[in-house]
């Protein structure tokens, strides 16, 4: 993990991944802890439809399993 020079940002490596259940999964080796599930449904938990497209997209760009959007 590395912080920018003025240490307001920081960066780090995410993985994500399409999971059964049709959210998607991202973990980082930042911690343990940074483990989320990103859903498309705004009024479920973890639901943030944009972020999900974004993801999606990404998914898609890297020929990786990607959900029908």
């Amino acid at each position: 993990m590395a912080s920018s020079k003025d240490r307001k940002k920081v960066r780090i490596e995410i993985e994500f991944w399409l999971d059964d259940d049709g959210s998607i999964r991202v973990t980082s080796d930042a911690g343990p802890d940074f483990r989320i599930k990103v859903r498309v449904e705004p009024l479920k938990r973890n639901g943030h439809p944009e972020f999900y497209r974004r993801l999606a997209w990404l998914l898609k760009s890297a020929d990786a399993t990607a959900p029908d959007q």
